[in-house]
């Protein structure tokens, strides 16, 4: 055994490859500095009028927000937007956004020209970038993964047909299902 081991320890180790981590710079590593959205599509799975959901992340403290929608139209993914400012500058003591941010969205339909301008107007502070073409934005698509993972396993855990994702008719009021989904999601160990 250390015959075939002593060479593998003499061996040279591999060079580090730069593009493996991706780490922010210093002046980056601040919530809400670069956030990514996405739309996951659950068009076989409607509940009531609900057949998608609007997810943005936090790159830096992982922390996500689901919204439903029921069209994907742009009008309807910047008013999402819209919602979650007015969120963050309720929880801040200035009632404003803190700083600057880039929000990286796909190439998509409902993330074109209209959505842009509507954002950018409503807090000039937030710069909408969209990804290369082919790029997957590979945080935001982990987290769709994650939504639908832990969206499966709650239903599971709560006897509810899978296409109860939103909790359209819940006794507790529309959206109750997917604010519990949310809240386990952002329960996770690498959460802030």
């Amino acid at each position: 055994y250390r015959k075939q081991l002593l060479p593998q320890l003499a061996a040279d180790a591999p060079r580090l490859n730069k593009a493996k981590a991706s780490v922010p710079m210093p002046e980056k590593q601040a919530p809400l500095v670069l956030l990514q959205c996405d739309v996951i599509n659950l068009q076989a799975l409607k509940d009531g009028k609900k057949t998608r959901v609007l997810n943005i992340i936090d790159r830096f403290t992982k922390y996500t927000v689901q919204e439903a929608l029921e069209r994907e139209t742009q009008d309807e993914c910047a008013q999402v937007i819209v919602d979650f400012v007015d969120t963050v500058r309720d929880l801040t003591v200035d009632g404003e956004w803190p700083w600057e941010t880039v929000l990286l969205c796909d190439n998509g339909a409902s993330f074109g020209k209209s959505f842009k301008e509507q954002i950018e107007s409503y807090e000039p502070k937030i710069t909408i970038r969209h990804s290369e073409a082919y790029v997957p934005l590979s945080l935001i698509e982990g987290s769709n993964r994650q939504w639908r993972a832990v969206t499966r396993r709650y239903l599971g855990a709560m006897g509810l047909p899978e296409n109860r994702w939103y909790g359209w008719a819940h006794p507790r009021g529309r959206g109750f299902t997917l604010r519990a989904i949310n809240a386990l999601l952002n329960s996770k160990k690498d959460a802030s």
